[in-house]
């Protein structure tokens, strides 16, 4: 090999770059091009489409509904503490309401997403649900450790009025206090139809303590009581959730 050819592959190693997380390359121990080993994790470059199972408009009255709608995270690595989600309500004439929220997601992660106490003022024939953005961040955490004791069902009468009525116990063993903590309680009916859906916020929930949560409808829910869903959830990503002791 002549000192010129010897000069040229030393000059032109000289000028090649050096791997990155821009060269659109698998290199440098990556898993997949840009991403990966020392780059970001591939999940958040291409993250996954969170799943819908089933969305519904569940009417109380007076034009008036509660939307739930059950979702699935199948990112493994990726959590959202702002997962920012829309209702669409709609008849034959067109939109009727568009109802825009908040919740959060945990990675690897199934959830209610409820709605309470939406009014109209016209009846929808049908409800779809879509997450507008998922806002993915990379950090796998570990659940809050809220513990569900009994779950009862009951009917409760005022007057000539009758309202269902689902009571339950929980505790708190995380190791923190939560500012804020969402039950969310789905009943249904033996065949796996919604019955109902309920939303109630917790304030200040200790460690170590134990609260009852009641959760009431203005009626009584039609069909037979099949099994009741209770979801505690802390939005432990948001660090304003988890406090001190």
């Amino acid at each position: 090999m002549g000192p010129v050819l010897i000069l040229f592959l030393i000059f032109g190693y000289i000028a090649l770059p050096n791997p990155s997380c821009t060269d659109k390359k698998q290199n440098q121990g990556e898993t997949g091009a840009d991403c990966g080993g020392p780059c970001a994790p591939c999940e958040l470059k291409n993250p996954k489409s969170i799943q819908i199972f089933w969305v519904r408009a569940l009417p109380l009255g007076n034009n008036s509904y509660d939307l739930a709608a059950f979702i699935q995270n199948i990112n493994e690595v990726l959590s959202s503490k702002r997962l920012e989600y829309e209702f669409i309500l709609s008849d034959r004439f067109g939109i009727i309401l568009q109802k825009t929220g908040r919740s959060f997601i945990f990675s690897q992660d199934r959830a209610f997403v409820i709605e309470s106490n939406i009014k109209t003022d016209r009846v929808p024939a049908k409800v779809e649900f879509k997450i507008v953005n998922p806002n993915w961040e990379f950090k796998a955490i570990e659940r809050p450790n809220i513990v569900i004791g009994r779950k009862d069902y009951k009917i409760e009468a005022i007057g000539e009025k009758k309202m269902s009525v689902v009571e339950t116990n929980l505790i708190n063993r995380t190791p923190f206090n939560l500012s804020e903590t969402e039950v969310r309680v789905v009943v249904f009916d033996r065949k796996q139809n919604v019955l109902g859906v309920s939303k109630i916020i917790l304030d200040n929930f200790r460690t170590g303590t134990e609260r009852t949560v009641k959760s009431i409808w203005p009626h009584e829910l039609k069909g037979e009581i099949g099994t009741i869903e209770v979801e505690p959830r802390a939005n432990i990503l948001d660090s304003s959730i988890a406090l001190p002791q």
